[in-house]
């Protein structure tokens, strides 16, 4: 699988990430997480580098990041570094950014649009609250219907985005259903 990806700006809008043509046919599961971020006026003003180092532990693009094995850019005077999402997040509102870095760049990988869905859904008490909790799954089907390439991660229900391994290792190759 080739390693095409979406750059996103750390000062991209949320709201002009969610209105994007590119975002909506080549990371769905984004634009469809992002519905879920905030109201109007939270997606107008907030961006996707924001929620990133935030991290919130309930956030949504935090948990895109995770699923889709997003790849972070950070700055300083030292130079620039790659962080892995899987090992951006630490904590609770704390990553593995140092106090002298400042986030650059989000880098989310493109899946191949043929054989690939995905779904997001997210409990909160009103539209546009965090949520209490939500999963976030991406699929590709090789030729005969099994399970070529899976990821699925929830939020809320830990300190930080939590990738479930083990579930995508038990259905890895799995027939369709």
């Amino acid at each position: 699988m080739t390693a095409i990806t979406s750059l996103l700006e750390p000062g991209t809008r949320q709201a002009d990430t969610l209105a994007s043509e590119t975002v909506k046919t080549r990371l769905p599961l984004l634009a469809d997480a992002l519905s879920h971020v905030g109201h109007t006026q939270t997606r107008n003003r907030g961006t996707v580098g924001g929620s990133l180092v935030n991290a919130d532990p309930s956030a949504e693009i935090p948990l895109i990041a995770q699923t889709l094995d997003a790849t972070i850019v950070a700055q300083s005077v030292r130079g620039q570094r790659t962080i892995e999402a899987s090992d951006f997040f630490e904590s609770a509102m704390a990553t593995t950014l140092a106090p002298d870095e400042c986030l650059v760049e989000a880098r989310f990988p493109i899946w191949p649009s043929e054989n690939t869905g995905f779904g997001f859904h997210e409990v909160s008490i009103r539209d546009s609250d965090f949520a209490l909790a939500a999963a976030a799954t991406q699929m590709t089907l090789d030729g005969n219907g099994n399970c070529q390439k899976l990821s699925v991660a929830i939020c809320g229900a830990s300190p930080a985005p939590l990738r479930l391994t083990s579930v995508e290792q038990a259905l890895a190759g799995s027939e369709s259903q």
